[in-house]
């Protein structure tokens, strides 16, 4: 849950919120584990890529360490992973310790980190965090006892836990009763308000709307969906959309876009950096990812703080900040009549996309990096008993 050469931008709300504990002096040593891939599965473009990542890598200044560890395609005995992560690091982290005394361990995700952290705990007596961003309680979960039943484990034997969501923290509770309501806390994520900024939007009178979508293209995230209605919208508006985002759903949705006519409207940019992003948020009128699994959304917030309205779906993360008529529209998951009303409404109405805008604005500045590692930091404290070792 680290970027890398390969995945630019996968976990890079894991490196955002540790270079803002960095200003606030917590030292860290980062350990992002690669799983060990033979030339024999080189076939794989997933697996290449992970025999490509060097041991030590410089990401934004941060030095990250990753040794490999035995993993299995399909995520076969992923019950059992955090063992074969623990050997992976096992050693590693003996180093480490040679030189450093070290305070507690973070974990970014049940399995297979956090149950490896488990596992070094036990052994060395040092106390872990443990932040679950969404795929263990949306997925995991719900692939069988055993799996649910390693993730309760980490949580009930991690010091905190730490959901990114009030989704996520009623999963907890409706799955997992005898884990103690004090053992679990809902920090959200933040945004680089320095790179995500705008002044309000002004409607669009003159001009098409360029409405954005920034997602893996995978079947969760509704392109899909969109494409269906950006179908009926170019009847009645003048409309450009724009996809960022790369995935296995990109066929798919090239044959909507032809079979609807719809080539001259819309444009797959493919996954870009992250640094790239703002560019495409500024040149947006509207944000609209119809995702039915979003354990927060980092990107919908992104996009509130250049100034865009925005549409998701109701009863996921976006849901602690997005409230529906204010800084844009919650829509039925899956439903594209409901998503098609929310898009006119916005693209009609001046007086009401204006005031979403400087709303959206609004409600962004109060999720950044900065906040979420003054919380963090007093979770460490509590953890540690101790001050924290500062640079």
């Amino acid at each position: 849950m680290f970027p890398n050469r390969h995945a630019p931008f996968f976990g890079v709300f894991v490196c955002e919120q540790l270079k803002a504990l960095d200003r606030l002096g917590v030292s860290a040593r980062v350990i992002s584990p690669v799983p060990f891939s033979p030339r024999i599965l080189w076939f794989n473009k997933k697996w290449k890529n992970y025999g490509d990542i060097p041991l030590e890598e410089d990401i934004d200044g941060i030095k990250v360490s990753r040794p490999r560890y035995l993993a299995f395609p399909k995520r076969i005995m992923f019950e059992k992973s955090g063992w074969f992560y623990y050997l992976g690091i096992r050693k590693f982290l003996r180093e480490i310790l040679k030189d450093l005394q070290i305070n507690l361990i973070h974990s970014h995700s049940a399995l297979p980190d956090g149950q490896a952290a488990l596992y070094i705990k036990k052994r060395l007596n040092i106390p872990y965090v443990l932040t679950i961003h969404g795929d263990d309680l949306q997925n995991t979960i719900y692939q069988g006892r055993s799996r649910k039943g390693a993730i309760e484990k980490v949580i009930k034997e991690s010091a905190i836990t730490i959901v990114v969501s009030n989704k996520l923290n009623k999963i907890v509770e409706e799955h997992f009763p005898e884990v103690p309501g004090n053992k679990v806390v809902v920090i959200g994520n933040g945004i680089d308000q320095n790179v995500f900024k705008s002044l309000p939007k002004r409607f669009p009178r003159k001009r098409e709307f360029m409405i954005l979508s920034v997602g893996h293209l995978i079947k969760i995230k509704g392109h899909d969906i969109f494409l269906q209605v950006l179908a009926k919208l170019v009847k009645k508006y003048t409309i450009k959309y724009n996809i960022v985002g790369g995935g296995a759903e990109r066929s798919n949705l090239e044959k909507i876009v032809k079979d609807k006519n719809l080539g001259r409207i819309v444009n797959f940019f493919g996954p870009q950096p992250h640094e790239e992003i703002p560019k495409f948020m500024k040149e947006a009128d509207l944000f609209v990812l119809p995702s039915w699994k979003e354990g927060f959304g980092i990107v919908y917030l992104e996009a509130m703080a250049s100034g865009l309205p925005v549409i998701g779906c109701k009863g996921q993360g976006v849901e602690d900040f997005v409230k529906d008529g204010e800084a844009g529209f919650l829509v039925k998951p899956k439903d594209s009549n409901d998503l098609y009303t929310a898009c006119a409404k916005i693209l009609s109405n001046q007086k009401l996309y204006e005031q979403m805008s400087k709303k959206a604005i609004k409600i962004a500045s109060n999720y950044t990096w900065q906040k979420n590692a003054e919380r963090t930091l007093q979770v460490y404290k509590q953890v540690s008993g101790k001050k924290i070792i500062a640079r």
